[in-house]
C-alpha cells in the first residue's frame, strides 16, 4: 500500500504557515488599494434602516434599487411604491399623486429645501426633471406630520442627492445604457 496520499496534519499545518507568511510578507512590502463593491443587498439594506428610524409612515428608494430598472426620470421609479401613481405626459411619467390625492397637494422637496413649479395653472411639481442618476436616495411620507408644511395633505416627497461626505475616500459610479430599434 502507497502512503503518498495519506492525510498529513503536519503538512498541512507548516503548508499554511508558509503560505500566511508571504502573504504577510507580501502585504507589508506593497500599499494595496482598498475596492469596496456596494451590491443589492446593500441598497435593500440601506432602504429598510431609513424605513425602521423613520418616525412617520414612510417608505424610501435607495438609488441602487433604481438602477435595476430602466427608469428615466424620479417619477417612474415612484411608481414603484405602494400607494403611489404617477400621471404621465407623452408617455413619461410627470406628477406623482399620493394616496390617490392630487399631485399639487404634496410637496416636493429636494435635500429638505423646497422646490416650487414651473406650471401656471397647478402646484404639481413635475418631477420628470429629475434624472435617477442623480439621486441617492428617494423618501415619500405618506401622512402629514406636524413638522410639515401645511400644504402637504397628499404626503411629502424628499429626493436626497449623493454628497461628497457619504463615503470615505474616492468614488466611481457609472451608468450604461444601449437602444436598438
Amino acid at each position: 500500500m502507497h502512503n503518498s496520499h495519506k492525510f498529513m496534519p503536519r503538512k498541512l499545518l507548516l503548508a499554511i504557515m508558509a503560505v500566511s507568511a508571504s502573504t504577510s510578507a507580501l502585504a507589508q512590502s506593497s500599499d494595496m488599494e482598498e475596492i469596496v463593491v456596494y451590491g443589492q443587498r446593500a441598497a435593500q439594506n440601506k432602504a429598510l434602516d431609513e424605513y425602521r428610524s423613520a418616525d412617520s409612515i414612510t417608505n424610501f428608494i435607495a438609488a441602487d434599487d433604481m438602477g435595476q430598472f430602466v427608469d428615466q426620470n424620479v417619477a417612474e421609479s415612484l411608481q414603484r411604491l405602494p400607494g403611489i401613481s404617477i400621471s404621465r405626459d407623452q408617455g413619461e411619467g410627470r406628477f406623482v399623486s399620493v394616496r390617490g390625492i392630487d399631485a399639487g397637494l404634496s410637496t416636493v422637496t429636494i435635500n429638505g429645501m423646497r422646490i416650487g413649479t414651473p406650471e401656471d395653472e397647478s402646484r404639481a411639481v413635475p418631477l420628470d426633471v429629475i434624472p435617477t442618476g442623480s439621486v441617492d436616495l428617494l423618501e415619500v411620507t405618506k401622512v402629514p406630520t406636524p413638522d410639515m408644511p401645511g400644504d402637504a395633505i397628499g404626503g411629502a416627497v424628499n429626493v436626497r442627492s449623493a454628497s461628497a461626505f457619504d463615503r470615505d475616500g474616492q468614488q466611481f459610479t457609472y451608468r450604461a445604457e444601449a437602444s436598438y430599434n
